[in-house]
């Protein structure tokens, strides 16, 4: 995530961007069509591959495929959540779905992409949990919502003085794309909910903010524990009715409401990676 700021920049100004359109197709049902027109995005699945060159190496992705169907009906769920204005706010007018997203032959679950205001998803990527894919989706919709708040996203002062005495966030999420267990909920980390959110305060602030969606309840509990967590619970919401006064508490209600999901905690088995 740290080079991809400039990287979408370098995107921007010399054109490339031209290229991720093509190759592409619109998805519609699963309740897609409400939601993009409400919402103010399209989305569209990939049908060829996909090569951007830049100067820090390529964006690659192949055909969305036969997960397409599914991964869109998940998607459409997660995404119905949020209050239309909010995702106005944030400017996303694209998601793209493909399979074997990678950067530089990194692979990812997603990439936000800040300056052509579009978000890529990977259909296939963690799968084997349905709970993985929306916290992905949520945990990446917040960096563009992170992004357009204040044109920040790797630096939070504020945040940051919320950590424990003596705390220094690590290298970043591209940095440990390779921790397997980096994902899963954990109390090791006081102050944190799991091991990837003490890489860096933009992954730290998107761990709360898709847990929050993800699983409420749970991130309640451990608040109740940790007045640490919960001092940026507090102002993760705070700061998001701030941008858009639709995140509300009514909002957070609606979301502690929804039923509990019966696929599992957002695990992956030992050994196989699915890093955002």
């Amino acid at each position: 995530m740290r080079s991809m700021i400039f990287l979408l920049a370098v995107l921007a100004s010399s054109g490339a961007a031209a290229a991720v359109a093509e190759g592409e197709a619109p998805i519609t049902g699963q309740g897609l069509d409400r939601l993009a027109a409400a919402a103010g995005i399209e989305v569209v699945g990939r049908t060829a591959d996909l090569r951007v060159e830049t100067p820090f190496g390529p964006i690659t992705a192949r055909p969305s495929g036969d997960a397409t169907a599914r991964f869109a009906a998940l998607f459409a769920e997660e995404f119905a959540v949020y209050p239309p204005a909010l995702v106005r706010r944030s400017r996303l007018k694209r998601v793209v779905l493909g399979s074997g997203l990678a950067f530089d032959g990194q692979l990812r679950g997603a990439i936000p992409d800040f300056w052509h205001d579009a978000l890529y998803l990977d259909v296939a990527r963690g799968d084997y949990s349905p709970t993985y894919q929306r916290t992905a989706i949520h945990h990446e919709f917040f960096h563009l919502v992170d992004y357009r708040d204040d044109g920040e996203v790797y630096r939070d002062d504020a945040w940051a003085a919320l950590n424990p005495p003596g705390f220094r966030y690590g290298p970043g999420g591209k940095d440990v794309q390779g921790d397997a267990l980096g994902s899963l909920f954990t109390d090791k980390h006081p102050g944190f909910l799991t091991t990837y959110a003490t890489a860096g305060v933009e992954e730290d602030k998107a761990e709360v903010f898709a847990r929050l969606l993800v699983a409420p309840r749970e991130v309640a509990r451990r608040a109740g524990l940790d007045p640490i967590l919960a001092r940026k619970v507090a102002r993760m919401k705070a700061r998001l009715k701030e941008f858009e006064p639709a995140v509300d508490d009514a909002f957070w209600s609606r979301v502690e409401a929804r039923p509990t999901r019966p696929d599992g905690p957002p695990a992956r088995p030992p050994g196989r990676d699915a890093s955002r």
